[in-house]
C-alpha cells in the first residue's frame, strides 16, 4: 500500500475515469497516479520499463532530480560525494589487516 491507496484502488479509479471519458483514461489522472506511486507515466501505460534493472525508488529519485535547479543539483552532488567518500574511508579502515 502506498500513500494510503492500494493498487486495486488505483486500478478502480483508472477504470472509472476511463468509463467517464469514453474508454480513454484522462491524462491528468494518469499523471496524478504516476506521482502518487512515484512512477513514470510510461511505467503505468507501458508493459516494459527502460530501467527494469533499477529499483523503482532510484528511478523516482532520478526523475525528481531532473526538475531541480542546477544549483540544487550541485548541492545534492556535493552531499553525495561527501557520503561516498565517508563510505570509502570506512571500507578502507575495516579492510586493513589487523596488526599482531
Amino acid at each position: 500500500m502506498l500513500h494510503g491507496i492500494d493498487r486495486r484502488g488505483a486500478d478502480a479509479a483508472g477504470r472509472a475515469a476511463a468509463d467517464a471519458n469514453n474508454g480513454e483514461p484522462l491524462a491528468a489522472l494518469v499523471i496524478k497516479l504516476a506521482e502518487l506511486f512515484r512512477l513514470r507515466v510510461t511505467d503505468l501505460v507501458s508493459d516494459k520499463s527502460d530501467s527494469e534493472d533499477q529499483p523503482i525508488e532510484m528511478v523516482a529519485i532520478l526523475r525528481d532530480l531532473k526538475i531541480l535547479r542546477d544549483e540544487d543539483r550541485e548541492t545534492i552532488r556535493m552531499i553525495m560525494e561527501t557520503m561516498t567518500n565517508r563510505l570509502e574511508q570506512r571500507s578502507r579502515r575495516f579492510a586493513r589487516p589487523m596488526c599482531a
